[in-house]
């Protein structure tokens, strides 16, 4: 069983239908201004949050460092866990469960990387502006935080 938000989910096994299980990590990066940053994903045509999927043997906190360090040039210290998803009706006829553990975090350096060529773009957006163009998943996560904003700024 799954926990998400007080939330049992039961996660269903059949013989003829092996689950594997994709566990990625994403982070919200919030500035000191309360912005959300988000990096544009040309070939997809979404914005998304920074992330990926684990590597075998990884720790999912380095995972989350590692990526969005990769992916949009900051380091991220101090991170807190934001929440837990898990989308097992995406992939090949629910033989795959997407588990995504998704941090906060607030205590960022170094220098955002912005090279349009490069299909790096990255930008931060107010809570209450964010781009239209996400994932079901990413609008979930963002829906999330608008709901807890004043919560997880107090973090």
């Amino acid at each position: 069983m799954l926990y998400q938000f007080g939330k049992s989910v039961k996660i269903k096994n059949s013989i003829n239908r092996p689950s594997i299980f994709k566990c990625e990590v994403n982070v919200i990066i919030i500035d000191k201004a309360g912005r959300v940053l988000l990096r544009y994903l040309m070939e997809d045509d979404i914005w998304a949050l920074p992330g990926g999927v684990l590597k075998k043997g990884q720790l999912l906190e380095d995972a989350a460092k590692a990526e969005t360090s990769n992916q949009v040039g900051l380091r991220c210290r101090n991170l807190k866990i934001f929440s837990i998803y898990l989308n097992c009706d995406s992939y090949f006829e629910n033989k795959v469960y997407d588990l995504k553990l998704v941090y906060v975090c607030k205590d960022i350096s170094g220098q955002l990387v912005y090279d349009k060529a490069q299909g790096k773009v990255s930008l931060f957006f107010d809570i209450k502006s964010m781009p239209g163009k996400t994932s079901p998943y990413i609008r979930k996560v963002i829906d999330d935080l608008t709901l807890r904003y004043e919560e997880v700024m107090s973090w």
